[in-house]
């Protein structure tokens, strides 16, 4: 089993024609196209959603690959998760090969069948970022299920080797410039979502969640209901939850700057950025309106660096709506 490590985002089509001449600029150490086709299979009844895995079968040129993920743990955009591959030589699922993975007891292997697609072109550029080696994903195509389509608009980071810190590092520096938002969402939970299968925390429950942060568990529950509240309003079209996401700010302007996770310099530059931008992130949140605790389990340095990125992509306006276009 290999452990995932990447940075997702959402954003809109001209956004990823930025993105790629962005990247293809830099230290680059490779780049290629390649069209993916990925078949996701559960229960009729929606087991492996309810255990939050995933099992798909892509297909990518002459090739096949059977993949299984792990629930993991997802904060600012961050995902962390465990992954198993198995290459095959055509479409069709191989069940012996789920018994050498964390397949969950109960659930009968010989129910699976297929429950939706995700469809997409990928440009994969790798390249050195600082001491880091970073795979960059620029994804655009559709999610599919039972007739409904949802468009696909992603970057994705995934650490090949070196710092998490450099993930968040190459991301602020596409927030210079191109606007997005950064998502715990993955792709088979956007299936899922068409399914009518996901679990979205309903605004109250948002609510309630930020009522009970409490010390220093305070800056990580922030971040993850204002990424949750801005994933759900790009999935629902609610204009309800960007309100939450505001409440998230609120909170944190108040509790920034007594908070042990940063040292001073860092507080300070929260502290600032957050009561100068109060005001103008209020307009920001009440315009994503569509389309739009193992939280921060690493310390201190990735919980600053979560919030520098989710504020800075914030003050760059998130995601715009891609039928404005």
């Amino acid at each position: 089993m290999a452990t995932e490590i990447e940075l997702k985002c959402t954003t809109s089509l001209p956004c990823l024609d930025m993105a790629r001449k962005l990247f293809m600029s830099m230290d680059l150490l490779e780049s290629k196209q390649v069209r993916l086709v990925n078949r996701y299979y559960d229960t009729p009844d929606f087991q492996l959603n309810r255990h939050r895995m995933a099992l798909r079968i892509r297909k990518q040129n002459d090739r096949f690959i059977q993949t299984l993920k792990t629930m993991g743990s997802s904060a600012g955009g961050l995902h962390r998760r465990g992954e198993w591959e198995w290459q095959l030589p055509g479409d069709n699922l191989d069940l012996a090969l789920l018994q050498e993975a964390a397949w969950p007891g109960g659930i009968d292997i010989q129910s699976l069948k297929p429950a939706f697609e995700t469809n997409f072109d990928r440009t994969r550029i790798t390249l050195r970022f600082h001491q880091s080696e970073i795979e960059v994903a620029i994804d655009q195509g559709e999610v599919c299920s039972s007739g409904q389509v949802m468009p696909l608009c992603e970057i994705e980071f995934e650490l090949k080797n070196g710092e998490v810190a450099d993930l968040f590092g190459i991301a602020r520096l596409m927030a210079q410039t191109i606007p997005f938002q950064v998502s715990d969402v993955s792709k088979g939970e956007r299936g899922y979502f068409l399914d009518g299968v996901l679990p979205l925390s309903s605004v109250g429950e948002l609510r309630s969640a930020l009522e009970q942060v409490t010390g220093d568990a305070t800056v990580s529950g922030c971040i993850k209901t204002w990424v949750e509240a801005l994933d759900n309003t790009y999935l629902t079209g609610d204009a309800e939850y960007p309100g939450v996401a505001m409440a998230a700010i609120e909170l944190l302007t108040t509790t920034v700057s007594g908070h042990s996770l940063f040292n001073g310099g860092q507080k300070a530059q929260l502290e600032a950025w957050l009561l100068k931008e109060h005001g103008r992130l209020g307009l920001i949140a009440s315009r994503v309106t569509e389309r739009f605790d193992q939280t921060v389990a690493q310390g201190s340095l990735e919980a600053a660096n979560a919030l520098i990125l989710l504020m800075e992509c914030t003050m760059n306006n998130g995601v715009q709506d891609e039928r404005e276009k």
